[in-house]
């Protein structure tokens, strides 16, 4: 395979900078704003939801963030406006899509270039650049690329799951302390660094890879938890569903079902903690004693049960629900 270097102006006819420089003066809205501050991972680059007719809509673009993990890129196939801390990259008329992902996985492989302090503004836009395959005549070979991509993604993108349509009426909630769910404790061992390389899955504080910071042995006096168990980081208050048996450092509460339940209310459990993680932002730490006073709105059935069927509806309609499924079974 023959490879070539080529600038973004190649697959993109235009790369402007957002022109919204504060949210604050935004009034709430529909409108997704993209920003370097958030976390890509999580809200994929959108800081908030806003009205706004002063400034660009975009459409159908690739940005790159320019201040903060600067030189990230992500494509939006959405209306949307743009702060002035990422550039917005418009593709060209007919260029495939497969080439627009194998652009921004390229890009986002060489964001070490703008490491240490280095922004990526639009002066600096030429040392930007992409390796592509081409073709025997010099030009980019989207068809190889299409037919490459594909092959690669074809079990890491699951088709779209069909959507249920839920009733909501009469559904009654109430209000569960986390005590009455699941024993707490709290993990193991401090340091990570003294650990013999293994096969356990090892959760800490990260918010990356659903908690797991790497895999090592069991050491002297841990514990290895089952799977079905939540697992919340004490410095962010994240809470993640661990599918294998793990082990976890002391920076981490670990929660045991009490009684079995379906992994379906596990995640939607999580979910409802996750949006209680304010708590836990401006360096308040999420130990044991003040985590165990956390409640979560819960539906429940006429019996007062847990209604784990209707819990099981909503996390099936989910994104990629059925890819977390399928992999979990593959285990």
């Amino acid at each position: 395979m023959k490879t070539q270097i080529f600038p973004l102006s190649s697959i993109f006819s235009k790369v402007n900078t957002g022109d919204v420089h504060s949210s604050s003066s935004l009034d709430n809205g529909s409108m997704p704003l993209l920003s370097c501050k958030t976390d890509k991972s999580k809200d994929h680059g959108v800081e908030g939801f806003f009205e706004t007719s002063d400034y660009t809509i975009h459409e159908n673009g690739m940005i790159i963030t320019s201040d903060g993990h600067a030189g990230t890129a992500s494509f939006h196939n959405h209306k949307f406006i743009a702060k002035d801390n990422v550039l917005v990259c418009i593709p060209k008329e007919g260029i495939y899509f497969s080439t627009i992902l194998y652009a921004i996985a390229y890009i986002n492989s060489q964001k070490w270039r703008f490491s240490y302090g280095r922004k990526c503004y639009e002066n600096k836009i030429d040392k930007i650049t992409i390796q592509f395959p081409i073709t025997n005549d010099g030009k980019i070979d989207e068809d190889f690329i299409k037919k490459n991509l594909k092959s690669n993604l074809k079990d890491v993108l699951p088709e779209k799951n069909e959507i249920q349509v839920i009733d909501k009426k009469n559904i009654k909630f109430t209000e569960c302390k986390i005590t009455t769910l699941f024993d707490l404790n709290r993990g193991d061992f401090h340091s990570i660094s003294v650990l013999a390389e293994g096969n356990i899955p090892t959760v800490s504080r990260t918010s990356q890879d659903n908690g797991i910071t790497g895999y090592f042995e069991i050491p002297t006096g841990a514990t290895k938890y089952p799977s079905g168990t939540l697992t919340v980081s004490t410095v962010s208050g994240e809470v993640f569903v661990q599918t294998n048996s793990f082990i976890a450092t002391d920076n981490v509460l670990i929660c045991i079902p009490k009684k079995k339940l379906a992994l379906t209310t596990l995640f939607f459990i999580q979910f409802m903690l996750n949006n209680q993680m304010w708590r836990y932002s401006y360096g308040r730490q999420c130990y044991k004693t003040k985590y165990s006073e956390t409640t979560v709105f819960l539906p429940v059935d006429e019996d007062g049960n847990l209604n784990e069927k209707l819990m099981g509806e909503f996390v099936k309609n989910t994104h990629y629900w059925e890819h977390i499924q399928s992999h979990i079974e593959k285990q």
